[in-house]
């Protein structure tokens, strides 16, 4: 009897669903285009390429195969298929860290622990989109014992013709020189040149700064973003909700000892999430959010939104005016019950609208900028299972609403939106969560999954969640840049591409632009083919 019961809601759930789709009208300013099946490609990396008139896609197969294709954006068909058996294999070269476009290379970033000379080596090795020629393994870094276990990273720069090779030293035998960190900056060309390198030391105590965030410019300078607190009794007290900061953008020019620093003043707000950016002339931007604290006497003091800013730092002029602008309410207010914060938090926390991460930035011929920004966060929770008959924590990832606002060049805010957005991840990496944003026919295009209960849900009520395993829609925010009006368009549902064609393994993050009116997808059948499909806006 359970089985029939079980059964039976499987029935009613497959028909309200099929129900539910049929009632579906898709949007009609977008037309879709499935292209014919190729052999899959299974392996955890997959990135695509503009480049010239084909796309090229990098993908490993089989766990240590690399998969080269080159496609035609017109026809949708797979052109040439080159496969490199054991490319990811040669462990004694070291372990794959990132894959990243540098001019017309395709650059693999591979990290080794030389155990009998006690030393890190960064081997590289690169693929031209030009040929697709591999290269041979180049090892442009030899570190000894003074690297930092696990403190390494890899960078672009803004125009992708430079890259940075960064990593955390040991700290000094010398006693004062212990109690500042250092990092070690290499710079190299699109051609994996070394342009320049130097050992810095950070000019604030451990003790006293908290580092963001750092990059390279077009030029190859480089820049570090660091929260300096009052004292050290300031950031042990509560280093993430302490107003007794400030943020500096610190600079360090290819011939430079001394790093050239500039504070961001933004009055007594906490400066949250902050990142370093390039606008199309060269100077660099600041951006981040701000928030208020309150609830400081107790042991979790609370980081209420405010709003946002941005600056300009210029080499020749250094740190121009601080922009900063307030929330409006209708972005803070915007739901009248906000479901996703329990009933007896509401009042005490105010609106939710916490954890935003400005995520792009836009630059227009007329000098308008339009800066967008994501609610992001992990969170524990507990699960119960009566069958096995106990009780795990899990961490959860969400994906919330996005934020846009547009600048002027005078620096007057145009309009700001605030988009409903409600993801969940468990159970599965989060690239198929999250949201790709791509301009195109003059206006601004931002594509996610969404659950298709939030297509027509009222502006005042708070989204459904879709989590990872659920099969969504791939939706658009469509949002005119005059004057910020928004549309809501569902363009298809995942599980039905064209004639019953699922779409499976969607992943936002490669998302594609092809052409002023144009974006590219790959889907996964299921079985054991690829396609592509092609979204044309109208």
């Amino acid at each position: 009897m359970k089985n029939t019961y079980i059964f039976l809601l499987g029935f009613l759930i497959s028909s309200f669903n099929l129900f539910a789709q049929e009632n579906i009208k898709l949007s009609e300013n977008f037309t879709v285009e499935v292209g014919e099946e190729f052999s899959e490609t299974a392996g955890g990396i997959k990135e695509f390429y503009r480049h010239n008139e084909y796309v090229i896609k990098f993908a490993n197969h089989k766990r240590y195969d690399l998969i080269i294709q080159k496609f035609d954006p017109i026809t949708l068909k797979e052109i040439e298929r080159i496969e490199k058996v054991g490319f990811f294999e040669d462990t004694e070269k070291g372990k794959l860290i990132r894959v990243e476009r540098v001019g017309d290379n395709v650059v693999f970033l591979y990290r080794l622990w030389d155990k009998k000379n006690d030393s890190s080596i960064i081997n590289i090795r690169t693929i031209s989109l030009n040929d697709l020629v591999i290269s041979d393994f180049k090892t442009v870094l030899s570190i000894g014992d003074e690297i930092s276990t696990r403190a390494f990273d890899f960078k672009v720069s803004f125009d992708k013709t430079k890259f940075l090779v960064l990593y955390k030293l040991n700290p000094s035998k010398d006693k004062e020189l212990k109690k500042f960190e250092r990092y070690s900056v290499n710079v190299f060309d699109k051609n994996v040149d070394k342009i320049w390198s130097n050992n810095i030391k950070i000019p604030y105590k451990k003790t006293v700064c908290m580092n963001l965030d750092y990059s390279i410019d077009n030029e190859g300078s480089f820049y570090f973003l660091t929260r300096v607190y009052k004292d050290e009794k300031s950031k042990k007290k509560k280093p993430f909700l302490n107003p007794d900061s400030s943020i500096e953008l610190l600079e360090l020019h290819k011939d430079a000892n001394d790093f050239v620093i500039s504070k961001i003043d933004v009055d007594d707000y906490f400066v949250d999430m902050t990142a370093i950016g390039q606008n199309p002339k060269g100077g660099v931007m600041v951006t981040g959010t701000l928030g208020k604290i309150f609830d400081m006497k107790k042991k979790d003091g609370v980081l209420s939104p405010i709003g946002f800013f941005f600056s300009y730092y210029d080499k020749a002029k250094g740190l121009l005016k601080v922009n900063r602008y307030n929330f409006q309410d209708k972005i803070l207010n915007k739901y009248k019950e906000d479901t996703r914060i329990l009933k007896k938090y509401r009042s005490k926390l105010g609106p939710y609208f916490n954890n935003l991460k400005i995520t792009d930035v836009v630059y227009s011929d007329e000098e308008s900028i339009l800066l967008i920004g994501e609610q992001y966060n992990n969170y524990s929770r507990s699960i119960s299972s009566a069958s096995i008959g106990y009780t795990h924590s899990t961490v959860s990832r969400r994906f919330d609403d996005i934020y846009v606002a547009k600048i002027l060049s005078d620096g007057s805010l145009a309009w700001s939106q605030r988009l409903p957005k409600q993801q969940r991840v468990d159970n599965r990496g989060a690239s198929e969560m999250s949201f790709e944003y791509v301009g195109l026919n003059g206006k601004h295009y931002l594509f996610y999954q969404d659950h298709i209960a939030n297509l027509n849900r009222a502006e005042d009520e708070a989204p459904s969640p879709l989590w990872d395993l659920t099969t969504g829609y791939l939706m658009a925010y469509v949002i005119n840049d005059e004057n910020g009006s928004i549309t809501k368009e569902p363009i298809f549902n995942l599980a039905d591409v064209n004639n019953g064609k699922k779409l499976e393994n969607f992943i936002t993050d490669n998302i594609l632009k092809l052409s002023s009116s144009e974006i590219l997808i790959e889907g996964f059948n299921g079985d054991n083919k690829d396609f592509l499909v092609k979204v044309k806006a109208r």
